[in-house]
């Protein structure tokens, strides 16, 4: 399956290159879509993570073409069927991109609604995050960081503005403490060998 093709060996083989999305699929192919796909091109992108919550026919009925387009639609970007597609579309939801979070639903909610709703998501994150660790566990986390010989702070994609500034709050502290990766075009590779069983990778 096309599905297969995108998640399965050759994906591991090429463990750098960019994750593959429905949107970027549609890109690739936008300028070449009759005009009955591109229609569906376009209800999908300004969505793209809803995908996974219609079927093919519905799919077709809110872009206002046939069925039938829809599966050449789908086809031509790869996909041997529909669902490989949905599938995708839930996946990239998964992995937490913004685009594929945000619903219809959304653009008729007011800013003030917006506002209300980051703050109970914030408050429902802090109190999840609080609540599920004990003092116990808090006290021995913080006993690591202290006696460990080297602290190293990993954090990937948005995560890393987060681990630069937890280790310039460390380093007020403790002495070695290290971001990983430091700088542009560097990976975890090339510090891994450092990584003795005294440290601590947070």
């Amino acid at each position: 399956m096309m599905y297969q093709k995108f998640y399965g060996t050759k994906i591991n083989t090429m463990k750098h290159k960019k994750h593959v999305t429905l949107a970027s699929l549609i890109t690739k192919h936008y300028e070449k879509l009759p005009a009955a796909e591109r229609k569906l091109a376009d209800i999908v992108l300004d969505f793209p993570g809803e995908l996974a919550s219609y079927t093919a026919t519905e799919l077709a009925e809110l872009a206002g073409v046939s069925k039938a387009a829809a599966t050449r639609f789908f086809k031509r970007l790869g996909f041997a069927s529909f669902e490989e597609a949905r599938r995708l579309a839930r996946d990239s939801q998964n992995w937490g991109s913004p685009l594929y979070l945000q619903s219809k639903n959304q653009l008729n909610e007011s800013p003030s609604q917006h506002i209300q709703q980051y703050l109970e998501e914030e408050i429902s994150n802090l109190t999840k995050t609080l609540n599920d660790i004990s003092f116990d566990e808090l006290e021995d986390i913080c006993h690591s960081i202290v006696k460990a010989k080297r602290l190293w702070v990993l954090g990937y994609r948005n995560s890393q503005y987060i681990a630069a500034y937890t280790r310039w709050q460390f380093i007020q502290f403790r002495s070695n403490v290290s971001l990983l990766p430091s700088g542009p075009g560097e990976t975890l590779g090339e510090y891994i060998a450092e990584i003795s069983k005294d440290d601590l990778v947070i």
